[in-house]
């Protein structure tokens, strides 16, 4: 009985070896993609902030040549002050945002 014990054993260590060699494949795998989603969302952010610099840019230039089309009709009878504020806002918020 000795021996079959021995014999049992040695099974159920090589079992326990293989299903840990099996979850250590596994959490290597899921690292790797744990990595790829985390350039991919470095990517992203990078994207996002390029071209949101990229608009408030466009945004700036176009004010400053004063292309901007009026926000209000010409008879509102609105100050000309609040329509500049109106349309410069973009331009002194955008870089604090």
């Amino acid at each position: 009985m000795p021996i079959l014990d021995l014999l049992v054993f040695q099974q159920k260590e090589e079992d326990f070896e293989t299903v840990l060699a099996a979850l250590a494949k596994d959490i290597e795998k899921r690292q790797i993609k744990l990595l790829e989603i985390r350039l991919r969302e470095k990517r992203s952010t990078l994207l996002a902030t390029i071209y949101t610099l990229f608009g408030w840019v466009a945004y700036t230039t176009l004010w400053y040549l004063d292309i901007l089309p009026s926000l209000f009709r010409p008879t509102a009878g609105r100050p000309a002050i609040v329509e500049r504020a109106m349309r410069g806002l973009p331009v002194f918020v955008g870089p604090i945002m």
